[in-house]
């Protein structure tokens, strides 16, 4: 029985966190440039980690969490509706008024995150998400050449095997 739900433990996963309402892991991985989704095989710790990455909560099932594989490294961005952005702004506007209440996609791409992490201890996929300062995370938005509704947030780093 143990090793039945140990080779199965995606399915059973899947069906408690009702997965079936999710994205389909190529509408929020993209690979090499943004907005070309990801051709993952199924059988890649990818795809088996970004299957567990789908299953967070998100807060009215929006999943704003969004990745891009290039190189060696995963960034990850949370991806604002138009009424996420005016939300944010207004925020910014007031001065950091109810920053929990507007801001919620920050909860809900932290949870996708805890996700992958959780996910790659138990399939071996050894690293660690870095959060990304302001004059990084400009940079590197132009440089990958992204939507302005997205924000980088994070930067996975595979640790090196010696």
């Amino acid at each position: 029985l143990v090793q039945f739900f140990s080779d199965n433990i995606y399915q059973l996963l899947n069906i408690l966190a009702h997965g079936g309402n999710r994205y389909p892991i190529e509408n929020f991985v993209f690979q090499e440039n943004w907005g070309q989704g990801a051709n993952l095989d199924q059988e890649s710790i990818l795809y088996k980690l970004f299957s567990f990455t789908r299953l967070a909560p998100s807060v009215g099932n929006l999943q704003p969490w969004r990745f891009l594989l290039k190189e060696d490294k995963i960034y990850a961005f949370i991806e604002f509706t138009l009424k996420d952005q005016f939300l944010k702004s207004m925020n910014d506007l007031i001065g950091q008024i109810n920053n929990w209440k507007l801001n919620y996609q920050y909860f809900d791409a932290g949870c996708a995150l805890s996700n992958f992490s959780i996910a790659s201890k138990y399939l071996g996929y050894h690293g660690n998400w870095l959060f990304v300062n302001r004059e990084y995370k400009e940079n590197k938005m132009n440089e990958l050449k992204v939507s302005k509704n997205i924000e980088l947030i994070a930067v996975w780093e595979k640790e090196k095997v010696e």
